[in-house]
């Protein structure tokens, strides 16, 4: 959830940057994915549906 919808304790309490042993994360990797592989939207545009998913699947792996 993007807004606070909790009060401050509750969000101390549940929340899991709190929690013992939870990983801390940023929360928007799915967001980080889309803008890296959207760098090739213009090239890929115009290719085959073949030559697309190649490109996608070589910028995603590097």
């Amino acid at each position: 959830m993007h807004a606070k919808a909790h009060s401050w304790k509750c969000e101390v309490k549940y929340s899991g940057a709190y929690q013992e042993g939870a990983g801390s994360t940023i929360g928007e990797e799915v967001e980080q994915v889309n803008s890296f592989l959207s760098r090739i939207a213009v090239t890929s545009k115009y290719m085959s549906k073949a030559g697309r998913t190649d490109m996608i699947t070589t910028q995603a792996m590097s």
